[in-house]
């Protein structure tokens, strides 16, 4: 099957921590013999290697070069606001899009285009299949279907994509909720996780060189959190659910890694709790060095919540590959599900919950099992339900259906 991936944000290097994800789902389509183009926009980092799995196109949209600023996780100010300059050069990539989009089907004969996120990917897709009557999937991994609530010009661009897709996908139904608030009830819909490559993230002993760095010891039991430092991962409650937690286990640390806006105020509060030494924050890592934080964690925890403006951060990757790595966890309903959290492989708490989340975690760390027979129960939920192979094989299944 020829499939297209349209997406405006891809790893563009090797440890790139723009949407791994996605080069993880065309690695894992194009293993099932598919033929796999990947379309996105030309950036000045990039450094694509060899991949035997799926051919990748970039497409310019501005001259010169430098002022290729869109995608790659970088449009929106703190994941939530548009800028002004945004607006400016938006339409042209969009135009160049949809050239690059319209001409790719033309000559290579792809059979089905699967577009990430309704803008742009999904709007620019509607449009050629306009013209080329080509079936397309589209897939909202998250903001998109919230900025769509907050514009009324891209509502009706949310509304067309969706509308006029031959099948929506989402990786959590929180947002094909928000997609029909907006008044948009696509008829073919269905819900798949993007998935983590389990052969890659595998369980493991603690590194000790890793443990040195940060100044921790072999007998610390060690809390993770990973991600975008933003008002809708609430990391705040973390941080102040941690107050807590030492109390209860003195030889308890927590390690944020990740960077963003809200980092000077979880550090703040860190600081106000008096928690200086035992909140360490590490700061954004290459994806590829990820695999030794996860396997220092005792229990990993995403307090994702809905944020004042309706910002949410549901199905965050990170979770699914620490569970890949037999990390326990302690998530929200934004970020979790009683799917694969079943009280031993994690617990769900209520969002904005502080004291919920040091009561999970205390429950957690407090277990008698060892370390080996917790890492193999929660892993084994996690090929089960994250698995790539897994994952592909359900996208192909819908484009079938197209």
């Amino acid at each position: 099957m020829k499939i297209c991936i349209f997406t405006h944000t891809f790893p563009r290097f090797t440890g790139d921590n723009a949407a791994p994800f996605m080069g993880n789902l065309a690695k894992a389509l194009g293993q099932l013999g598919n033929k796999v183009y990947v379309l996105v926009p030309f950036d000045q980092k990039i450094d694509f290697k060899s991949e035997n799995h799926y051919t990748i196109i970039t497409y310019k949209y501005i001259f010169p070069s430098s002022f290729h600023i869109l995608g790659y996780s970088r449009t929106f100010k703190q994941n939530r606001q548009l800028t002004l300059i945004t607006y400016l050069i938006a339409p042209l990539m969009y135009l160049f899009g949809f050239a690059a989009l319209l001409r790719l089907v033309k000559k290579t004969g792809i059979e089905v285009v699967s577009a990430h996120w309704m803008i742009p990917s999904g709007f620019i897709a509607r449009v050629v299949k306009a013209i080329s009557n080509i079936s397309y999937v589209v897939t909202i991994p998250g903001a998109d279907v919230y900025v769509g609530s907050k514009n009324r010009f891209f509502k009706e661009m949310v509304g067309i994509a969706s509308m006029g897709a031959d099948y929506v996908i989402s990786d959590n139904e929180h947002y094909i909720n928000q997609l029909n608030a907006l008044g948009f009830k696509p008829k073919n819909v269905g819900i798949i996780r993007y998935g983590v490559d389990t052969k890659v993230f595998i369980p493991g002993k603690k590194n000790s060189d890793l443990l040195k760095r940060l100044n921790l010891y072999p007998s610390d039991q060690i809390i993770l959190a990973v991600g975008r430092m933003e008002l809708k991962k609430g990391f705040i409650y973390l941080v102040r659910a941690f107050d807590a937690i030492i109390k209860v286990n003195p030889k308890t640390k927590l390690v944020f890694v990740g960077d963003g806006y809200e980092r000077h105020m979880l550090v703040r509060e860190a600081k106000n709790l008096k928690l200086n030494g035992k909140v360490i924050f590490v700061g954004a890592i290459p994806y590829d060095k990820l695999i030794d934080y996860y396997n220092i964690a005792d229990v990993f925890v995403m307090p994702s919540i809905q944020d004042k403006e309706g910002n949410t951060d549901a199905s965050p990757v990170a979770m699914m590959e620490a569970m890949a790595c037999g990390v326990r966890v302690v998530a929200t309903r934004f970020s979790g599900s009683k799917e694969f959290l079943n009280g031993r492989t994690g617990i769900l708490v209520k969002e904005k919950s502080d004291r919920e989340i040091a009561r999970a975690t205390i429950s957690l760390l407090s277990t008698k099992e060892t370390r080996a027979k917790i890492q193999k129960e929660v892993r084994k939920m996690a090929q089960k339900n994250f698995s790539l192979q897994i994952v592909a094989k359900k996208y192909v299944d819908i484009f079938k259906l197209c």
